[in-house]
């Protein structure tokens, strides 16, 4: 992951790398083989998720970690009918989960097919949209009100593709929303380096 670690009878000598600090366990996520479309979801077919890749001045994206499950993921969730749009929903989300606030200009990446909606109660069809967008201000960790817990933050470069268990669709999302983030954006395409947590500037 680009960094040195020191050990000593098998515990770090040093500061604790952030993935072991959190006890991150990395897996191939359910569903990873999902087709993924970069059209856009056909009308009336209900978005019922809305993750996001949002990305830091130095081309790094944040990556949460809920403390009971310690999964990786990008931060996003659950379209509520309370929000306005799945734009709204990665707002709400990236605020609840990871206290950041993004730019107004959000881009839809494209969206996966799921079949049956099980884990929404059963639905039926639905779309799993992916969105990115760049950050504007990071505020202090604090408790997500629809958890309850607090998640942990953190800043990782290309290898999030592998660290959010994705497969490899995953490295084709990641391939495709740098190019994007750059080319929009002007953010840099991210050099390899150690994940790190994300913390509010000083």
């Amino acid at each position: 992951m680009g960094t040195t670690a020191h050990l000593c009878g098998g515990n770090h000598t040093g500061e604790v790398p952030p993935l072991d600090r959190h006890q991150v366990l990395p897996r191939l996520r359910p569903g990873h083989s999902r087709p993924w479309h970069t059209t856009p979801a056909p009308d009336g077919m209900q978005i019922a998720q809305a993750w996001g890749w949002l990305f830091a001045p130095d081309g790094r994206v944040v990556v949460v970690v809920d403390p009971q499950k310690r999964w990786p993921m990008l931060p996003g969730g659950t379209v509520e009918p309370t929000d306005l749009s799945p734009e709204d929903t990665l707002r709400r989300e990236a605020t609840e989960e990871a206290q950041v606030t993004i730019g107004g200009d959000i881009t839809r990446l494209g969206w996966v097919h799921d079949a049956t909606g099980e884990v929404y109660g059963g639905i039926g069809e639905c779309a799993r949209l992916r969105l990115a967008a760049p950050l504007t201000t990071v505020g202090p960790a604090a408790v997500d009100p629809a958890t309850g817990r607090q998640f942990a933050r953190l800043l990782a470069p290309q290898q999030t593709a592998g660290l959010i268990g994705w497969g490899q669709q995953g490295y084709i999302h990641a391939a495709l929303v740098e190019k994007i983030a750059h080319q929009r954006w002007g953010i840099p395409y991210a050099a390899p380096s150690p994940i790190t947590e994300l913390r509010e500037p000083r």
